[in-house]
């Protein structure tokens, strides 16, 4: 910890010790980034010497989406149809052939933010897009989550409604009728 924030410290025979920061003041954040540092570098997908991560296999987007929903039978075929549709969708409102690793947060505002859909459906969008890419990078390796720099949609604050004076007045009147 330097100043506050993480590093992550490489040792190899040959080699200058070299740092790399973990981006984070969190301990417990640094501790879970530190090990995925480590497992990539025995794996050969990370090299701080060369510049980091080693750019992975390109990924169609469809491919992804068609391996996180098998690895998902296990859901309500009604929650699965849910994913397939807003999976589906957001695939549309891109460039066709894009791959999952050109995928940024700014793909995510049009379609998220729909001026013509409710703020439930900008939530329900946001989760299962969050929950896609989660998967994406623990389960394919990616380098970074592009759900990260999206921000969620913030619940919207109904006013409550209540009775007036003159409601209950009206309410008591037709009651004893």
């Amino acid at each position: 910890k330097v100043k506050g924030r993480y590093y992550a410290y490489f040792d190899d025979k040959g080699r200058d010790r070299k740092s790399w920061p973990l981006k984070t003041t969190q301990k417990r954040r640094a501790e879970k980034e530190l090990s995925r540092l480590r497992e990539a570098y025995y794996d050969g997908q990370f090299d701080p010497w060369n510049g980091g991560w080693q750019e992975p296999e390109p990924i169609p987007l469809k491919e992804a989406e068609a391996d996180f929903l098998d690895s998902k039978e296990n859901l309500r075929p009604r929650t699965l149809d849910t994913y397939q549709g807003i999976l589906r969708r957001f695939r549309e409102s891109l460039p066709p052939g894009l791959m999952l690793q050109e995928i940024t947060a700014g793909d995510f505002e049009s379609y998220i933010r729909a001026p013509d859909i409710s703020n439930a459906s900008r939530r329900k969008r946001y989760r299962h897009l969050q929950a896609f890419f989660n998967w994406c990078a623990e389960t394919l390796e990616l380098v970074s989550n592009p759900m990260e720099g999206v921000e969620r949609p913030k619940k919207e604050q109904k006013e409550k409604a209540f009775l007036t004076p003159e409601d209950v007045e009206t309410l008591l009147s037709t009651i004893e009728d």
